[in-house]
């Protein structure tokens, strides 16, 4: 997906690949989101998977971690779809996770000074907008699923920023 992803960004998109990895695609894009561009594209050249763990580890436990690579395997490797509940749980775990990691994110810079508190809630509301994973299934067909209770998640994780300096 990272692979497709990069042809796309640096070679432009083929009309007759715009779903080539779709869902793979996206999960990178979000992980470069917490990790960060140049790190990510560092850890891919450099084939570190290790690397990559060790990066989002910063933000998650390691069995939140190892779940979220299970969860990501699974989707990619789905044959059988008729267990809709099962791929609609994980998709779910996937994008709790990706949530999650990014807003311990954010709040670790805001802690760190190098957010503002309008920056810290800005930034979150955008990936809360931008964090659309093909969620929901149904048949041959994902749909997105969207957060819209910016407050309930980061009461849920303890990150209001206004209650953390």
């Amino acid at each position: 997906g990272y692979t497709q992803l990069l042809k796309e960004r640096y070679f432009g998109v083929d009309k007759r690949e715009t779903n080539y990895y779709l869902f793979e695609k996206t999960i990178a894009n979000h992980l470069e989101e917490i990790v960060g561009k140049k790190d990510m594209e560092s850890l891919y050249i450099d084939s570190s998977l290790t690397g990559l763990i060790t990066s989002i580890r910063k933000y998650s436990g390691v069995k939140d971690v190892v779940d979220f690579i299970q969860d990501v395997d699974y989707i990619t490797s789905i044959k059988n779809t008729s267990d809709i509940d099962s791929i609609n749980n994980k998709l779910n775990d996937i994008s709790k996770f990706l949530l999650n990691a990014y807003i311990k994110k954010q709040h670790k810079l805001y802690n760190d000074n190098l957010l503002t508190e309008e920056l810290y809630k800005s930034n979150i509301e955008n990936y809360l907008e931008s964090i659309s994973l093909p969620i929901i299934y149904r048949g041959d067909e994902y749909h997105p699923l969207t957060y819209k209770n910016v407050e309930t998640i980061l009461g849920d994780n303890n990150l209001i920023a206004s209650n953390t300096r």
